[in-house]
């Protein structure tokens, strides 16, 4: 589990990790521990505990003068992240291939079944979508490597929220899981890497391709519309 053990640190932790995973605090935005605490009913303290989890996370940016200001992602931050991920998670891929049991191959078959019963539902599929994934890194027997693969997932969660809402999880082919998921069933650790890491790069090439497409049928449209 990522963040604080704690409970008042960690009720700091998830109402503001909520908060900036699903838009309400936009990128940009500074973070007023005090009101924070206020809001909360607690002290300011476990706040600033929390904020260091999220500035770890690359959620949050703490400036040279203690302002606490939600990241704001570029489209090369994210390309960055997708990178970093395809690489740690086609590791993890490759080390939990020779301990996949036939009973965690059975849950990942149907967690990839029930990702695509889910996909007009953001919240559920991105949440059977990291069960999917941190089970296999579970198998990968280091627990380092699934650490900053969390640490990854999550920072790049809140851009992947924004273009599912918007644009829907049917737009992007590159989210199925068959390829990656039929070669940790043959026990090929050499194409479980493979797989898990062009899902990831594909994926990123997906959504940049979709919202370029987006934008140019919008720039089509406006142009149509003020034609005389």
């Amino acid at each position: 589990m990522l963040g604080p053990s704690s409970t008042a640190e960690r009720t700091a932790y998830d109402y503001l990790r909520s908060r900036i995973l699903t838009g309400a605090i936009p990128g940009g935005t500074p973070i007023l521990q005090q009101q924070v605490a206020d809001d909360l009913g607690i002290s300011r303290i476990p706040v600033r505990d929390a904020i260091k989890h999220l500035s770890a996370e690359g959620l949050v940016r703490i400036e040279s003068n203690r302002r606490v200001v939600v990241a704001a992602m570029t489209v090369e931050d994210v390309r960055e992240m997708f990178l970093m991920s395809s690489v740690l998670e086609g590791l993890a891929a490759r080390e939990a291939t020779p301990h996949m049991t036939p009973e965690v191959l059975e849950r990942l078959s149907v967690l990839g079944q029930r990702m695509e019963l889910a996909e007009g539902h953001i919240d559920d599929w991105l949440a059977i979508h990291e069960e999917f994934h941190s089970l296999i890194a579970a198998q990968s027997r280091m627990p380092r490597l699934q650490r900053e693969i969390r640490i990854m997932r999550a920072a790049a969660e809140s851009y992947l929220r924004a273009f599912l809402i918007e644009h829907g999880v049917g737009e992007l082919s590159s989210v199925k899981h068959g390829p990656l998921l039929a070669a940790l069933k043959r026990r090929d650790a050499e194409l479980a890497e493979r797989a898990a890491r062009s899902h990831l790069v594909n994926a990123f090439a997906e959504l940049c391709e979709v919202i370029e497409r987006k934008n140019r049928k919008k720039r089509v449209d406006g142009r149509e519309r003020r034609r005389p």
